[in-house]
């Protein structure tokens, strides 16, 4: 009987504004490989445009199991494996499935208003990043910028107000 072997996710530190590339020569190696993506309008004199940037600068997502960490530290434009106490940090799927879900659209769901302050502990109701708990660092209009402690990397995103429900109040 042949024992598959398990595959983990982990992230790469990549040179700097080289996470495109590092993306497409992984996955051109048959490598499982992932790099979230937003859209960014920029300006220029002359036009507007709208470009794909990554969303996490100098990191990219790989699927592999542990055998085969040299063909990826052999990647023109990777530098290293993230660490955790000395080895490559694991990184649990349903935390990289939030990640791609988060930049996907979703339609809102209205939830009663609320009272939203900084320092509140918030947990995602619906949407992209259902399921997820952060602190809150600001309240924008109908919007709330939450920490969220994910991937190691204390991940900040913007979610619709009516999108939380707080989970425990700030003490004063």
């Amino acid at each position: 009987m042949i024992k598959e072997k398990k595959s983990y996710w982990y992230a790469v530190y990549t040179m700097p504004n080289f996470e495109k590339k590092v993306n497409d020569a992984l996955q051109q190696k048959g490598i499982v490989s992932y790099c979230p993506l937003q859209k960014v309008q920029r300006q220029w004199a002359d036009r507007k445009k709208i470009l794909e940037m990554p969303a996490f600068r100098g990191y990219v997502f790989v699927n592999i199991h542990d055998e085969i960490r040299w063909q990826i530290l052999s990647t023109n434009g990777v530098l290293n494996f993230v660490r955790l106490d000395g080895k490559p940090a694991r990184i649990p799927d349903n935390e990289i499935e939030t990640v791609k879900l988060f930049f996907h659209d979703m339609e809102p769901v209205m939830l009663p208003k609320q009272e939203i302050e900084t320092g509140d502990i918030a947990s995602v109701y619906s949407g992209p990043m259902m399921g997820m708990q952060g602190k809150v660092v600001e309240v924008q209009h109908n919007m709330v910028l939450l920490q969220i402690p994910s991937l190691g990397l204390n991940l900040q995103v913007k979610v619709q107000a009516n999108n939380i429900k707080i989970a425990s109040k700030m003490h004063a």
